[in-house]
């Protein structure tokens, strides 16, 4: 179960592999979580120590490990009607976000899925239900019983420096003896990379080694903090591997908890990047942005006073120069609330308040 993605023009795989379970300890009558250093439970083992006092890997990792887990899946397959005795299976990693059981893991390794197996670090197995999943960031939240968990929390992706050490947890190519862990530094912040059903964006790209069966796996800081959740790699270019930031994993993981699905916003608009020769060519009076190449009427562009021509240069106070960061902008930002937006007509600089409406 293998998907197929550009990045930056190279082909990168998503991966996903069948999963053997780890064996490390943890489970129900272990010690409670010990505190991260912001006084949220996080994952806990014996003599793991305080989180903030983590001075090598191996501690950081005694400390998590024992709330990432192994999906073990099944899908449907359209084959199968022809061949009754043909078994689809796949798989990924996930980590535990909430002590009833709660699991975060990529959309990809779950969806289509006849059945979910998660296998904890302690070796037990259990029947997972999908609780909600989203295609477009690749997220997943699955949930099984299994009394009180350890759990994983979460750092800020945005506080993330270029160069800083990262390590990634996850069952790469189902190997037996448990899950696999690698380690590299943050190559690059806020990257996005094209899938065949549309972009992901907010993306941590590091050089920490990524291989089949770490979808869904944690990538954390030295902290012992998920800083994003491994999706995908570049397997033209050894090296280059990506994680879905935290702004998106906030946003995503609560609709999904609360609502089963994610609802993004709508402006109304066809978009295009502004260069020079376009803003020449328009006498726009600016050499970045991104213009307004249709607004379509009773839309919420169209009511804020929105025009053909206009150019987009700020969103909700972030500066905008493509189109990928307005999508993105637009899809993460509050439905129904009064936004503010700048953009530039005649070479004059306008501030509007405009009102998200929810995609249908």
């Amino acid at each position: 179960m293998i998907r197929r993605l550009e990045a930056k023009g190279a082909l990168a795989l998503v991966m996903v592999m069948v999963i053997v379970a780890a064996s490390c300890g943890g489970g129900p009558g272990e010690e409670p979580p010990i505190p991260s250093p912001e006084g949220s439970p996080s994952a806990a083992s014996e003599g793991s120590g305080d989180p903030s006092s983590f001075i090598t890997i191996a501690d950081m990792v005694e400390h998590t490990l024992p709330a990432v887990v192994s999906i073990l899946t099944g899908a449907v397959d359209l084959r199968q009607f022809l061949d009754p005795n043909m078994e689809r299976e796949g798989g990924g990693t996930g980590f535990i976000i909430d002590p009833e059981g709660l699991i975060v893991t990529n959309s990809h390794v779950i969806v289509d899925s006849i059945f979910i197996l998660v296998t904890l670090a302690d070796g037990r197995i259990f029947d997972a239900e999908t609780v909600g999943h989203d295609p477009l960031s690749d997220l997943a939240v699955i949930r099984i019983k299994a009394g009180t968990l350890p759990v994983l929390t979460f750092g800020d992706s945005n506080q993330l420096r270029v160069g800083e050490p990262v390590v990634a947890i996850g069952n790469a190519l189902a190997l037996e003896g448990g899950p696999t862990v690698t380690a590299g530094v943050v190559s690059a912040l806020k990257r996005s990379i094209s899938l065949s059903d549309g972009m992901l964006n907010d993306l941590v790209q590091t050089d920490a080694a990524i291989n089949p069966g770490n979808s869904g796996g944690p990538l954390l800081n030295m902290q012992g903090e998920v800083v994003g959740i491994n999706t995908a790699l570049d397997r033209q270019s050894p090296g280059i591997g990506f994680a879905v930031g935290t702004d998106t994993i906030n946003r995503v993981v609560d609709q999904l908890i609360t609502m089963g699905e994610v609802a993004r916003g709508f402006l109304g608009v066809t978009l295009a990047a502004v260069n020079p020769a376009l803003s020449a060519r328009f006498d726009l009076g600016v050499d970045e942005g991104v213009i307004l190449i249709n607004v379509l009427s009773n839309t919420p562009a169209f009511d804020a006073g929105l025009r053909r021509q206009d150019v987009v240069i700020s969103f909700i106070g972030e500066t905008v120069t493509t189109v990928d960061e307005l999508i993105f902008l637009i899809r993460t930002s509050p439905i129904g609330e009064e936004l503010d937006l700048i953009y530039i007509r005649g070479g004059e600089e306008f501030t509007v308040s405009v009102t998200l409406r929810e995609r249908e």
